[in-house]
Formats: structure tokens, sequence, C-alpha cells
């Protein structure tokens, strides 16, 4: 059976965001734990600010200058750090959270309730072979067995997620985000029976939840249904309106029909719920690019490479928007700052030929094609012998077409495949029959991603 497309990492530290640390986390606070310092908390100040960094009613804002406060006045309060940091990662200010969590620990080393702050907080900020490590070295119980199915999860180490995630399950901890986690293991690892187990329990235990939704819009999108999808997606948000990922997956299918207004108020409401989304930055750049939003498309491109900085994508369309909105040396320095990041990536050398080529400087326009074409030839050995036993050795793929043909051989995550076509989409948009018939015959794999998809749609059991 064939594999299903895996995760992309982005949207796996998304759910963790947005689900993990909202999940059961509830660290033993008070029980001997703080010392001698109740006291300190029991007197005013302390005990006024306390009180204020405990009311649910305040604003994020209020609370956690309540702790700093509350902390400054009674240093020895265990539970004050505990409590900080539990809130911090709560409301996905993960960055925060690791620097109070690793004070803690510092202070009392092999805390369990901040060792698992500092491992959350690692997962939702992209580090997630250190947050397994953390995350072992806990007492077992169903929360750390969960949280370590995620940390699997984000390495991408399908058998252990799916492993960790059913122990998880069979242990108590019952939720319907845990059982979508766990069909989209199984699907990864081919387990038509044990995906059909936990869809079963999907339906049966959580009927018309919100997860049940998504999952449901993840089959119809994966069968290339986009009717069926986006209902089942606009379904799992009127069940649940702080559902991560289903406006990203919205604004992805009115991308990819062309609706770039409709896909950007997606993008922005997928980024409302989860700031810290990458690729939700990223596709909103794309799509302001196609609005002829430059200005906004490089704020927001700026934010993707932030957040996500291996994201050769995101370079090239922060380049791409900087050079329309009139700053192209903003863009030279963006190429070759990604150049210097991805040196094997052939479409920045071919991005910077064109750009150089049209500042006049055809001698480095020059250098970065010759360059461009020895990588493309070098990523793309099959299709060069294919062209040099055909006697046309000399043929140039784009650059797009190399992303397009690294994609076919790799994870063929839908936001490089969209990035490679997009070229095309321009000459449709345009209505340049000249500029579409040229860039189709470059985009010479397309066939074969088309093919790996449908291969992996095939593979998706029937529910």
């Amino acid at each position: 059976m064939a594999h299903s497309r895996p995760l992309p990492r982005p949207e796996v530290r998304c759910l963790v965001a947005s689900i993990l640390v909202t999940s059961a986390f509830s660290p033993a606070l008070r029980g001997g734990q703080s010392g001698d310092s109740r006291g300190c908390l029991s007197k005013n100040p302390a005990a006024q600010f306390l009180k204020q960094a405990q009311d649910p009613r305040g604003s994020t804002d209020s609370r956690l200058s309540a702790y700093d406060k509350a902390v400054e006045l009674c240093p020895n309060d265990l539970s004050l750090y505990i409590e900080l940091t539990t809130l911090l990662v709560r409301t996905q200010r993960t960055q925060q959270a690791l620097v109070w969590a690793r004070r803690g620990l510092a202070r009392w080393p092999g805390n369990r309730d901040l060792s698992r702050s500092l491992g959350v907080a690692l997962l939702a900020e992209g580090h997630p072979q250190r947050a397994l490590e953390v995350l072992q070295a806990l007492p077992p119980d169903p929360q750390t067995t969960f949280e370590l199915g995620m940390a699997h999860r984000a390495l991408g180490d399908h058998a252990n997620a799916q492993k960790e995630l059913a122990s998880a399950y069979a242990a108590g901890r019952k939720d319907p985000y845990l059982l979508y986690a766990l069909v989209q293991e199984d699907r990864a690892l081919g387990d038509r029976e044990a995906g059909l187990k936990h869809f079963s329990a999907l339906e049966r235990d959580f009927p018309d939840s919100a997860w049940d939704h998504l999952l449901m819009g993840d089959v119809y999108a994966d069968r290339h249904d986009s009717l069926g999808a986006t209902r089942e997606y606009r379904a799992a948000v009127a069940a649940q309106p702080s559902i991560p990922i289903a406006h990203f997956h919205l604004g992805r299918l009115a991308f990819d029909r062309g609706a770039y207004s409709e896909a950007a108020s997606e993008f922005r409401e997928e980024l409302r719920l989860n700031p810290t989304f990458g690729d939700a930055h990223l596709y909103l750049g794309e799509a302001l690019i196609r609005q002829a939003k430059n200005v906004e498309a490089v704020d927001q491109l700026k934010q993707a490479i932030a957040l996500s900085p291996n994201s050769a994508l995101a370079y090239q369309a922060l380049a791409t928007a900087q050079n329309a909105s009139g700053h192209p040396d903003a863009a030279l320095a963006t190429l070759r700052e990604g150049q210097t990041r991805f040196p094997q990536d052939g479409a920045f050398p071919a991005q910077l030929a064109r750009l150089l080529l049209g500042q006049g400087r055809s001698v480095e326009a020059a250098q970065q094609a010759a360059l461009a074409e020895e990588l493309s030839q070098r990523n793309n050995p099959l299709h060069y012998a294919h062209k040099t036993s055909q006697g046309n050795a000399t043929a140039t793929p784009s650059s797009e077409s190399e992303k397009v043909t690294v994609a076919s051989q790799a994870s063929h995550d839908r936001t490089t495949i969209d990035s490679a076509l997009a070229p095309l989409r321009r000459c449709v948009e345009q209505k340049d029959t000249r500029c579409a018939t040229a860039e189709l015959a470059r985009i010479h794999e397309v066939k074969v991603i088309v093919r790996v998809l449908r291969t992996e749609a095939d593979g998706f059991f029937q529910v």
C-alpha cells in the first residue's frame, strides 16, 4: 500500500503549539514544594499580585506581569515558576516559557512540572529531538506518553508516534485530537487496519466533532475533491472556531483555485489563532504577491523566515516581493543569504541571474546562470541523461521546474508544488499564450508529481 504524504513539519509545530499546550496540562502545584515561601505569598503586596496572576478573567499580559512581580517578591517559591511557565506554554509564548523553565530548573533540578513545560516548549519551538530527550526522562503517565508521541510525530518517526499515541489513548487519555493524530500516523505507516479502528473510534466516541470533520476534510483533499474538503473544513470551524489548521486548509484550497483575496482572509484568520505558524505567513505572502500587494507580502514573508528559517521558498518569495516593490538591492541580499543557507538549491542562482541581468550586470548574471545549470544537472541526473540520449543535452529546465523535481522525489508538500507552478499560473492569469507554452514545456516533471499524488491518495484507506 502506498504511504501518505508526510505531514509538513511546520504544520506539526502549529498543532503542537495549539493542541498540546491547551490539553490536560495540570502541574502538581503546592503540596510542600515551596518550602517556607508560602508565608511570603500570604502577605501583601505579593498576595495581591498572586490573586491577579491567577485570575482567569484577566488579560494574559496583566497576569504575566503580576507573576513577574510576585516572583520578584518571593523568588524562592517553586509554585510561582510552575504556574508562570504553564501560563506561558498555554498562551503559546513558548520562547519565554523556555527561559522561565530553565531558570526554575537551575534552582530545582529535575522538577517534573518544570521539565514538562520545558519539553512542551521545546517541541512547540521546533526542537523535537531535544524535547524528546527531556520528556523521556519524566516518569511515565498518559500525558507524558501523549507528549512523547507528539515529539516522535514531529520527528517523522511514525512507528514510535503511533505506538506512544495508541498507548496514551489506551491508558485513558480520551480526546479527539489524539485519535486524529493516530489516524494520520496510521496512514503514514500504511496501516489500514489500525487506521480504520481509530477512525471508527473517533466517529463513535466524538461524533460530529471538529476533529472528525477535519479528518474528513483531509480525506476529500487527498482525493482532490475540493468541494468536499471545503465543506468539511468549514464544518470543523463551525464546531470549534478555535481549531488550528482548518483555516489554513481553507486558504490553501482557495489559493489553489486562484481566489487569492479569499485565501488571504483565511490565512489571516489562521494567523490570528496561531501567530507562530510559519507556513501560514508564507502562503499569505504568496497570496499577496498574486494581488500585487508586495509591500504587505514583504512583511509576511519576513515573518515566515523568522519562524521557519529553513524554508527556501520563503527566501525566494521574499526576494520576488522585494524586487516587485522597488527594492532590488534588498532582493539581491535576500537571495544571497538564501544561497548561502541553501547552496545546493539551483533556484537561488537562477533567480539571481534574472535579477542581475535586469540590472545590466551581465557578467555576474552569466556566472549565476552557469551555477544554476550545474546544480540543475546535478540534482536531476536522470532527466539530463534522458535528454543526452535524445541528443539534446543542452536543454535547461527552469529553476521552478527544478523545485518541482525535488518535490516529486521528496515530500511532495503542497507549498513546494504551488510555488513551483506559480510562474505557469501567472502566465495563464495574464493570458500570455507564449509565456504559458514555454513555462509548461520547462516544467518537465509535473506528470511525476500528479502520478505520485494520485498514488498517495489511492493509498488513503477507504472510509
